[in-house]
């Protein structure tokens, strides 16, 4: 299993991925079908340019992506975060290594842009569902525990 940055040519099967994405995830982000490559693309462009985008791939293709976009805290608008927003394996490579690598690759950038000064925090977000994957031990401390309402509740 090979991790590479989020490019242009990937956007295709990104988006792809993010239809199954949003899918499997029980608070929708996306619609299911989310019906605009176009916007959906130059969400892309900007992770690649100030966020954190990266891909895992085999012979096959593309296997996961994980993506995260960098914001302004509302309060203080000059502190900036790097917020998680999809981390997400196909289903017949979970319980490989993908996931662990597209972590590893987000971890280590989420540290340059912290010591670099380019944010202030980074967020990684699992659903409860997710396996227990013992994140701390990389590195990432729980901050709270989230929950929501949706329409179909």
């Amino acid at each position: 299993m090979n991790i590479a940055p989020l490019d242009i040519g990937h956007h295709p099967e990104v988006y792809g991925m993010l239809e199954q994405f949003t899918l499997e995830n029980p608070h929708v982000q996306l619609p299911p079908d989310m019906g605009n490559f176009r916007h959906v693309s130059l969400v892309l462009f900007g992770i690649q340019n100030s966020g954190v985008g990266y891909v895992s791939y085999n012979d096959q293709g593309l296997t996961g992506m994980i993506l995260a976009q960098t914001i302004s805290d509302v309060w203080i608008p000059e502190q900036r975060f790097l917020v998680e927003l999809a981390w997400w394996v196909k289903p017949e490579y979970r319980g490989g290594s993908a996931g662990a690598r597209l972590l590893k690759a987000y971890s280590r950038r989420a540290d340059q842009m912290l010591q670099n000064g380019d944010v202030v925090a980074a967020s990684l977000s699992t659903l409860t569902d997710s396996p227990k994957l013992k994140l701390s031990k990389h590195g990432w401390q729980p901050t709270q525990q989230q929950y929501m309402r949706t329409q179909h509740a």
